[in-house]
């Protein structure tokens, strides 16, 4: 019994996707937890009342998620430094010209220096 092309191929629906954790992806964990720590730091160190605290948290965490969330390359695409393209044509140099080259370079005395017509 052979199989036709128009059998059906199971595929693993999973492949491209990015992790999450439950509703949150996964890529921003780290981030989150940085601005978490700026905010308890704020609250511990410099004395800043905590519903402030709370609140910088959770504007830090929501600004971050918004500027980031389903497609990164978007807005951190912006802080990459754009490449500077130069067109052009490198000059073709034959392997074997370079090495008569070199080699008529180093049987050649190197020149002196001129002395000066001044007289001294």
């Amino acid at each position: 019994m052979s199989k036709s092309q128009d059998d059906f191929r199971p595929v693993n629906q999973l492949l491209g996707a990015s992790p999450n954790l439950g509703p949150v992806p996964a890529n921003q964990v780290l981030p989150w937890l940085v601005i978490l720590a700026i905010g308890l730091f704020l609250g511990s160190f410099f004395g800043v009342p905590w519903h402030w605290c709370v609140a910088f948290i959770f504007w830090g965490i929501a600004t971050y998620w918004l500027l980031t969330g389903n497609n990164p390359w978007r807005f951190l695409a912006r802080f990459r430094s754009t490449p500077n393209w130069l067109r052009g044509h490198p000059f073709y140099t034959s392997p074997l010209e370079e090495v008569i080259a070199f080699k008529h370079s180093k049987s050649r005395n190197p020149k002196r220096p001129r002395s000066s017509n001044r007289r001294r």
